[in-house]
């Protein structure tokens, strides 16, 4: 299968928004949770996902999308950090120095473990790496998705820092890492 990774054009914003709603309610379903009784907050991690997007026009966001077929399979991107990295530093007692955080991967459950994650994320990592002077370097990733928890740890070994029951009565895991490691 051929996949493709491009920056998301801004009339394919609607098509990832629409993958991520798909993508959100899978895992919540492969969590064995009643959608119905979790509608608001399974609207609200939608909503929270997709104004990522929005602010992707001003540039607090930058995106990459994988394509199969002219069709969005998966996205990713940077951007500014939010409150659970935040919350991280506060207990590392570390400042941000203009650290991004890894944001919205989110694979389409048929494209899943396909090595589609993987090669958004290196994609994310090279342009990283190409701006390190604006980045410093560093760069943080955070999840509360258990499928998403073992594949970041196979990448990037133990999380720096764990928030227990931090979302969906799950624990969150929080990794800061450097784009040279």
């Amino acid at each position: 299968m051929d996949i493709k990774i491009e920056k998301l054009k801004e009339n394919k914003i609607g098509e990832a928004k629409k993958l991520v709603a798909l993508v959100i309610e899978d895992n919540f379903r492969k969590l064995n949770l009643d959608l119905e009784k979790l509608r608001k907050e399974v609207a609200e991690e939608i909503a929270s996902v997709q104004i990522k997007f929005d602010l992707a026009k001003p540039g607090a966001y930058h995106f990459f999308v994988a394509k199969a077929n002219n069709k969005i399979v998966g996205t990713a991107g940077y951007g500014v950090i939010g409150k659970p990295v935040k919350r991280a530093l506060e207990i590392l007692k570390k400042p941000e120095n203009h650290l991004v955080e890894l944001v919205s991967f989110y694979i389409h459950p048929l494209f899943q473990s396909q090595g589609i994650g993987t090669k958004l994320f290196k994609t994310i990592l090279a342009t990283l790496t190409q701006k390190r002077r604006m980045y410093q370097d560093a760069y943080s990733l955070s999840t509360g998705w258990p499928e998403a928890k073992t594949f970041w740890t196979k990448k990037l070994g133990k999380p720096t820092v764990i928030l227990p029951k931090y979302y969906a009565n799950t624990d969150y895991w929080i990794w800061l890492k450097n784009t040279r490691s």
